[in-house]
């Protein structure tokens, strides 16, 4: 989960929308 991730960061920068929304999400649960 390191290349993977930095790979998908670095192609899709700047369209992401719906990961952010569901990061966002789930770190508001995580923090409930």
């Amino acid at each position: 989960m390191s290349e993977e991730e930095e790979s998908y960061s670095s192609e899709e920068e700047e369209e992401v929308p719906v990961k952010v929304a569901r990061v966002r999400l789930l770190n508001r649960l995580k923090l409930r």
